[in-house]
């Protein structure tokens, strides 16, 4: 099974939410995951926000910040400009918010490689509406605040 981390699951990492603890060690743990590059982008977005609320102190904030850029140097990157093509045609069909869009693109265009025609993709949210348009889309979906991850 090939996996693709979208933010509402990947922030799980560096902040204590429902779900954290499964997706720290399934990371840590886990398969080769795809993420994109705007992925990386809404998860630092995130601790800036929590930040700036004080939730999050400016400490952990960099801490986090810096783990999430070395977890992105370890995932494999599913290039924007294939994703956003296909974003355009999902747009219409799934109703999602533009990035959720983008991710659920992204995802797809991790199924079309040839290199993975025997395998399983699913997609990995916390997001309903992500994860009810993804499975309409033909993938899998695994939740962190409710599905046992596969083991590595």
């Amino acid at each position: 099974m090939i996996f693709y981390l979208d933010a509402s699951a990947w922030i799980k990492r560096y902040v204590v939410e429902t779900g954290s603890r499964r997706i720290r060690h399934w990371v840590a743990e886990g398969p080769l995951l795809f993420a994109s590059p705007l992925g990386l982008i809404e998860v630092l977005a995130t601790l800036a926000r929590k930040e700036r609320a004080g939730e999050l102190e400016t400490g952990a904030m960099r801490t986090s910040m810096a783990s999430a850029q070395t977890d992105y140097e370890r995932f494999a990157i599913v290039p924007l400009d294939p994703t956003i093509d296909r974003a355009r045609q999902l747009l219409v069909q799934y109703r999602l918010r533009g990035a959720d869009t983008l991710h659920l693109a992204a995802a797809l265009w991790v199924d079309a490689l040839p290199a993975f025609d025997d395998e399983l993709i699913a997609l990995i949210t916390s997001d309903r509406e992500l994860a009810e348009a993804t499975q309409a889309a033909g993938l899998g979906v695994f939740d962190p605040t409710r599905d046992v991850l596969p083991g590595p």
